[in-house]
C-alpha cells in the first residue's frame, strides 16, 4: 500500500518519499490508537 501511494504521488508530481512516510506515520498512529483501545478493555 505504501509503495502504491509513493507511485501515485510521483505520478502527480509530488515527492513520493514524503507521501510514503506520511502514510506510514498515519498507519502507525492509527494502529497504536486501536491497540490502546483494545488494551483498555
Amino acid at each position: 500500500m505504501l509503495e502504491k501511494r509513493k507511485q501515485w504521488a510521483d505520478e502527480m508530481g509530488l515527492n513520493g518519499e514524503v507521501i510514503k512516510a506520511l502514510y506510514a506515520d498515519l498507519v502507525n498512529y492509527f494502529i497504536a490508537e486501536e491497540l490502546k483501545e483494545f488494551e483498555s478493555k
